[in-house]
């Protein structure tokens, strides 16, 4: 039980580190986003360009 208990912890502190991680870039993102002045088509290639350059493919938005 123990064991299991340890794997349990060890797997959600990697989840909070990949979403603290996965946060800080979104941030950043957005600020350049909004200092470009960037919206649309333009705004969402911005987007899934930072995603992919921070290997976040997951976090990709599909264009219609």
């Amino acid at each position: 039980m123990k064991k299991e208990l340890n794997s349990i912890l060890t797997e959600m502190e990697a989840l909070g580190r990949r979403m603290s991680r996965e946060q800080e870039v979104w941030r950043a993102e957005l600020a350049d986003r909004l200092r470009l002045g960037l919206s649309g088509d333009k705004a969402l290639d911005h987007y899934n360009a930072w995603m992919e350059k921070y290997g976040m493919n997951h976090l990709k938005v599909k264009k219609a």
